[in-house]
């Protein structure tokens, strides 16, 4: 996460946090920002290296990591008791792959490719409040994404180890989740996201988090 991203977030939940502390609208409407932190799938799997070693005439082995912690950051504000708008920032963690091979009368040679994905979020989101304290909610939404990728390594499986280059995208974002009022301004949310399309392999990555809302 790059010191401007840190200073944006700083920012914004700051100028959210210094609204005057008022009572929450009976209708609902108001401001709200959070955090939430969790468990990451990145959907990474060995196929593609699997085919491409076997393609080559390579034996070898292939390694994936595609499991991290993350977090993210939101603000917005609620329209009426069931309409909101939210905006973010989320880090998905990275995934590792590691191929190790050996080609016919050659030594091994093995190469190391970590993908980092994070990006910024904006999301419509409908609440179905059960009680005062308890509620259900979904959001639909883009994803602008911001993907890193590091190579490192030797001989021929470097070039089994791809992609090379940083990437950013559009994609959708949905996600389904449920909130408790623990007082009249604060709440504990859990929640399931899920990315679509995010990099190179096109893959589905998917969060699963909790973490506190802040409303006003």
């Amino acid at each position: 996460m790059t010191t401007v991203n840190k200073l944006l977030i700083a920012g914004l939940l700051f100028g959210f946090s210094s609204t005057p502390a008022i009572a929450q609208s009976a209708d609902g409407t108001g401001i709200f920002f959070g955090g939430s932190v969790g468990y990451v799938n990145l959907d990474e799997n060995s196929g593609a290296a699997d085919d491409q070693i076997t393609a080559a005439g390579f034996t070898g082995m292939v390694d994936v990591d595609d499991t991290d912690m993350g977090w993210k950051a939101f603000a917005g504000y609620n329209f009426s008791r069931y309409f909101g708008l939210e905006f973010g920032y989320v880090d998905l963690g990275d995934a590792k792959t590691e191929v190790n091979l050996t080609a016919p009368g050659a030594a091994v040679s093995s190469a190391q490719s970590r993908t980092e994905i994070s990006g910024y979020t904006v999301t419509a989101i409908v609440r179905y409040p059960f009680t005062d304290k308890f509620e259900m909610f979904g959001k639909f939404g883009g994803l602008f994404s911001d993907v890193d990728h590091t190579t490192t390594g030797t001989g021929s499986a470097l070039t089994l180890v791809v992609p090379t280059a940083d990437e950013g995208d559009e994609n959708i974002t949905a996600g389904l989740g449920m909130k408790y009022m623990v007082s009249d301004h604060i709440g504990v949310r859990a929640e399931w996201d899920r990315y679509m399309d995010v990099s190179f392999g096109d893959n589905n990555v998917d969060m699963w988090s909790m973490g506190l809302e802040f409303s006003y």
